[in-house]
């Protein structure tokens, strides 16, 4: 398991709307874009994992290197990677993507549900 959740800024990062998925991706330009990420613009979910400004903050290949070992063992699954480590299919990296976001949300709300009780 991975010592600590891979958390997002929910402020930083929204799902696009339906009409604009798969828009070319501003950081590879690939039609693949299911993301608007905050300063970069529409991103697939491989650039958000891996080229984008969240994915170069100090050791962060390493929380999603370990999210992605966490996956693998928990759906007995060896997920396709490149020779540098990254994902190879684009479904894989919208799944992680998606987990890391759906966390950072549940997070966010915990945060503002305690800030209400208190």
């Amino acid at each position: 398991m991975s010592k600590a959740p891979v958390i997002v800024s929910t402020k930083d990062i929204r799902p696009l709307p339906k009409l604009l998925l798969d828009s070319a991706c501003a950081l590879c330009n690939r039609p693949q874009a299911k993301w608007e990420l905050v300063g970069e613009g529409f991103v697939c979910s491989s650039c958000f994992l891996y080229r984008s400004s969240w994915a170069k903050e100090l050791g962060r290949r390493n929380q999603v290197d370990d999210l992605v070992l966490d996956i693998e063992g928990q759906v007995h699954e060896n997920f396709k990677r490149t020779p540098q480590g990254e994902l190879v299919e684009i479904g894989t990296a919208d799944r992680v993507a998606a987990a890391i976001v759906l966390t950072s949300r549940m997070f966010s709300l915990h945060e503002r549900l305690g800030r209400v009780r208190e």
